[in-house]
């Protein structure tokens, strides 16, 4: 099995980037410029991660493939997760979901957006895979 970025996000991103680029060219000012160019470089950059490394987690009966680093991937045998659990957090009426993935030595930290779908699911397929 696999998750990865939805392809609206990527779209989403790179759109992002266009009007922000553009949105630079047009400001009537330098720092206005700035400003929007960073944005765009930044949202250029999001959308080319997660288009060249769009699976962020795949899993069989050999272990986990993570994504690690800009587009980089490591191989965890089973036998190395000491634990999957989702982390919750509630703050200003907002909450978050992550999915750790914990090795002992490093822990892996996967979102909702990353992941395609609600980390709570994917820690109860990866238990499944994992017995």
């Amino acid at each position: 099995m696999q998750w990865s970025v939805p392809s609206r996000y990527v779209v989403l991103s790179a759109a992002g980037a266009a009007a922000f680029g553009i949105g630079g060219a047009l400001a009537d000012d330098r720092i206005s410029s700035y400003v929007a160019f960073a944005a765009a470089v930044t949202l250029l950059a999001i959308a080319s991660r997660d288009l060249i490394a769009r699976v962020r987690l795949s899993a069989d009966t050999e272990g986990l493939i993570v994504i690690q680093g800009f587009a980089g991937r490591r191989h965890i045998p089973w036998s190395d997760v000491t634990a999957i659990r989702v982390d919750e957090r509630s703050r200003l009426g907002l909450s978050s979901h992550l999915l750790e993935v914990d090795t002992g030595e490093t822990v892996h930290l996967l979102t909702t957006r990353e992941l395609g779908a609600d980390p709570a699911d994917v820690a109860a397929a990866l238990e499944r895979i994992r017995r």
